[in-house]
């Protein structure tokens, strides 16, 4: 497959940190320099995070590889957080994963075509949640 970008979309619920310490924090898309990117507030109370992440093959799977400022993990396991930053100190107070593995060439190829994005809920996800997120056409 070709190299190139794909867009996609992580929706949550807004709810707070599974372990809230009462403390005030920032709630976002986190980059791999700790930055925290705000998403979209909706109507309903939920928040979208739109974002761009480069795509190129892997040379020994059929699998995309992601990268991008927002992308963690190994080639073989890319995923982006969510976070719950400390606002008045240093740290987490929770992430969450969003892994990317579940996401097939074809989907990235439907995507670009469609000038679309791809989408995952991370609403009722807890830390260290393991289950496959379900990426769809927008």
């Amino acid at each position: 497959m070709d190299e190139g970008t794909v867009r996609l979309r992580l929706v949550h619920d807004n709810a707070p940190p599974i372990h809230d310490t009462g403390e005030p924090y920032l709630f976002g898309l986190q980059t791999t320099k700790a930055e925290i990117l705000p998403g979209v507030l909706l109507p309903d109370g939920g928040v979208v995070f739109d974002f761009e992440l480069k795509v190129k093959s892997d040379p020994n799977s059929d699998r995309p590889v992601f990268s991008g400022s927002c992308v963690s993990g190994s080639a073989e396991d890319r995923f982006v957080y969510l976070s719950w930053k400390a606002a008045n100190r240093a740290g987490f107070i929770n992430r969450v994963k969003a892994r990317l593995r579940t996401i097939a060439w074809d989907q990235v190829v439907e995507a670009r075509q469609a000038q679309s994005r791809l989408v995952a809920d991370l609403s009722g996800r807890k830390p260290h949640d393991t289950r496959p997120l379900d990426w769809t056409l927008a």
